[in-house]
């Protein structure tokens, strides 16, 4: 192969790999605001029935900082609290990551399982969860059935969470998967947590209208990118969303990767 073909094949590499990688495009560290602190992704939508959520200070990892409270009931359902994330424009509906960074208040009263994220616009039971001591406090997805695993999810201790969803060649439906402080915790193959609903809202908390399964939670940040995060990826963020740590590598502009590829055919051409 002639260092001409070696620059094409390695064009063709760079284009696709900056094409698939997941690229932050909303940061809420929710520091007295529900705005994103990057991109154009607008505000995270509360939900606060009882008028109870709100921000305080808390310590999280060690470190003092503001916290956004989530607080209501867990039924009915027009008593559940929780934020949401307005997906339109922004991230792709079944190729997307969330990762976040909470404490849970308690075993939520009356069930065995509380509602992480959901990507149906609560009309489906389906969904992430973490699930209580029916499945020893791990987190993972409901799917007509408990696909739960990994270590245990503690109450009143902030963790780190990261659902990744894809959509690949390799399976009929999305591959999701669900990491608790940097490892991954589960893996299943279901669109249920494709952004599916007439808003493309994605809800953090809040559980399906016919459900009993919302808990309260404190909340450090919210990060939303568009791809899946990778395993390596998810482990290097050791603190979760928080500003400033382990932050995702910026990828070298394309520009520059494409630069070096033709400098490199201009050399293979003269050498010949």
């Amino acid at each position: 192969m002639t260092k001409t073909h070696v620059a094409a094949v390695l064009f063709a590499w760079a284009v696709s790999a900056t094409a698939q990688a997941a690229v932050l495009k909303a940061d809420y560290q929710l520091q007295d605001s529900f705005a994103s602190s990057i991109g154009t992704a607008i505000d995270l939508i509360p939900t606060d029935p009882l008028g109870q959520n709100g921000f305080t200070n808390d310590i999280v990892f060690g470190v003092a900082r503001r916290v956004y409270i989530v607080d209501g009931n867990n039924a009915p359902s027009s008593d559940h609290a929780g934020l949401s994330f307005d997906a339109t424009g922004e991230v792709g509906l079944a190729n997307y990551s969330a990762e976040m960074v909470f404490k849970l208040a308690g075993d939520t009263p009356n069930t065995d399982y509380e509602r992480l994220i959901d990507a149906t616009g609560r009309t489906l039971d389906d969904g992430f969860y973490r699930g209580t001591n029916a499945v020893n406090e791990q987190i993972g997805f409901y799917l007509g059935g408990d696909v739960f695993g990994g270590a245990s999810m503690p109450d009143l201790e902030y963790v780190s969470v990261v659902l990744t969803v894809q959509r690949t060649t390799r399976n009929a439906a999305s591959e999701v998967r669900a990491y608790l402080n940097g490892s991954l915790s589960q893996f299943a193959v279901t669109d249920v947590l494709n952004i599916n609903n007439a808003g493309n809202i994605l809800n953090f908390f809040l559980d399906d209208l016919a459900g009993t399964e919302s808990p309260d939670a404190v909340v450090a940040c919210i990060r939303m990118y568009d791809g899946a995060l990778t395993d390596d990826e998810v482990k290097s963020h050791t603190t979760g969303c928080i500003a400033g740590t382990d932050d995702l590598p910026t990828p070298a502009p394309l520009g520059l990767v494409l630069a070096g590829l033709l400098l490199m055919a201009g050399r293979g051409r003269r050498q010949t």
